[in-house]
């Protein structure tokens, strides 16, 4: 499968590099001063839990044309971004599956709407990191393997590729088939932590002895007779 990441930030690299490492045939998108950063010095992730670090120099593109030939685009970019890159992916000819790893659920109910003929895929990332200069240092979150699923409710084959592909490259992944629904339930969960966690100055250990404050994390809901 020959699979463009659409975005070179924190979540691109650390997904492109994986997949590149075990043989898959990756590409990255990037722009501008990052494009040329990493052209010059390669993607480079550091595990900061195994201390294990990859340097690649993965193949770059700068601009997506319209005659491109990718199985699979993967879109990494902030929600903020993605407006700006809606006509990129809506006129590429040769890629009919689209992979949106965000981390937000606003807009996901009008992607099938706004790529025609496109098969849409949705999914949310299992690791997080920071840059560190040129270097990203990441962890692989225990409790949150990557989730994907098919937009229209379903799993598709292709995203039993896609599963196999990222275990592949040691990437736990789990199937939903109500990807929309886990995607909003998500959101609501992190906020509610978040705002758990403020409420204890930031400190979530102290948060997990509080049992009332943790309790308060979770919505009272009255059964209705």
């Amino acid at each position: 499968m020959k699979i463009l990441f659409y975005g070179a930030g924190i979540i691109g690299q650390i997904y492109a590099a994986r997949l590149f490492e075990k043989g898959v045939d990756t590409t990255l998108l990037a722009c501008g001063e990052n494009y040329r950063n990493l052209k010059n010095k390669g993607v480079t992730i550091f595990n900061v839990l195994t201390k294990t670090e990859l340097n690649l120099y993965i193949p770059l593109i700068s601009l997506l044309k319209e005659d491109d030939r990718f199985d699979l685009i993967i879109v990494t970019v902030r929600l903020d971004q993605l407006e700006s890159v809606k006509n990129d992916l809506r006129r590429v000819k040769n890629c009919r599956t689209i992979l949106f790893m965000l981390n937000n659920p606003v807009g996901i109910q009008t992607l099938e709407r706004e790529y025609p003929g496109k098969k849409i895929i949705l999914g949310f990332p299992g690791v997080g990191g920071t840059r560190n200069g040129n270097r990203i240092n990441y962890v692989q979150i225990k409790e949150q393997p990557t989730t994907l699923g098919d937009a229209e409710g379903n799993i598709s084959e292709i995203s039993k590729e896609l599963k196999k592909i990222f275990e592949k490259a040691g990437l736990k992944v789990v199937l939903e088939k109500e990807m929309k629904a886990w995607l909003v339930i998500h959101a609501v969960f992190i906020t509610s932590a978040s705002a758990a966690i403020a409420l204890e100055n930031g400190d979530s250990i102290q948060l997990g002895k509080n049992k009332k404050r943790a309790a308060e994390m979770v919505p009272k809901y009255k059964r209705r007779t």
